[in-house]
């Protein structure tokens, strides 16, 4: 395989309940410790759901990032990661080749996801353009979150016990005066969105639904 085709890592079995530009992020966040990344390719299509490209500046970068987060569990899922056997059109672009197949066409499968791409920001626009952080009380996303709504009897190892399941817990602390609120602390984004999406509104006692939101900055 071209050293330039590495540079592309294909990935499956995602979680498919994200939106697109949610999905898009969180992708970014969780690779770009390995390296620079130069496009991100995620698609809604009924084809294409639970798949994504990521396109990384140097095959090195893809080779680390490959190593480092086969079989992550990301939203109770562990994701496949592979070398893509296509070239994405970025690379293309920067490197000056031609992926072809032997009919001298454009790999289906980055054709699809281009395909589906272009039509789904072409049908939806402001969907398309919505991000997380007009979600959860509009506050930027972060690495903390903030939870309220909390009876007066709980305590720091109730809330770890909640919390238990979601990885990249940091540490816990409550507010000392009327225990109303507390700070979770992850490692980074990514974890504290996944633990977001998943306990957000959870139902403590029959009187209280858990409130969850990014910690502001």
């Amino acid at each position: 395989m071209d050293a330039t085709g590495q540079q592309t890592l294909y990935i499956s079995n995602i979680y498919e309940k994200l939106s697109k530009t949610e999905l898009k992020r969180l992708l970014y966040l969780l690779f770009s410790q390995y390296g620079v990344i130069i496009d991100v390719i995620a698609c809604r299509g009924s084809k294409l759901r639970g798949q994504a490209w990521i396109v990384f500046k140097d095959a090195l970068a893809a080779a680390n990032a490959m190593r480092g987060k086969q079989g992550f569990n990301f939203y109770g899922k562990n994701l496949k990661i592979a070398f893509s056997t296509n070239v994405s059109n970025i690379v293309e672009r920067q490197s000056n080749i031609q992926s072809t197949n032997s009919n001298g066409e454009r790999p289906k499968r980055l054709r699809d996801a281009e395909h589906s791409k272009g039509n789904a920001e072409a049908e939806n626009p402001a969907k398309a353009a919505r991000t997380t952080s007009t979600s959860y009380a509009g506050l930027i996303p972060n690495k903390s979150l903030v939870a309220g709504n909390l009876p007066s009897n709980i305590t720091v190892d109730m809330l770890r016990l909640l919390f238990q399941n979601s990885s990249g817990l940091v540490d816990i602390t409550l507010n000392s005066e009327n225990n109303k609120f507390a700070k979770i602390n992850f490692v980074d984004e990514v974890h504290a969105s996944m633990a977001l999406r998943q306990l957000a509104n959870f139902q403590l006692t029959p009187n209280y639904n858990l409130q969850l939101s990014y910690a502001s900055l």
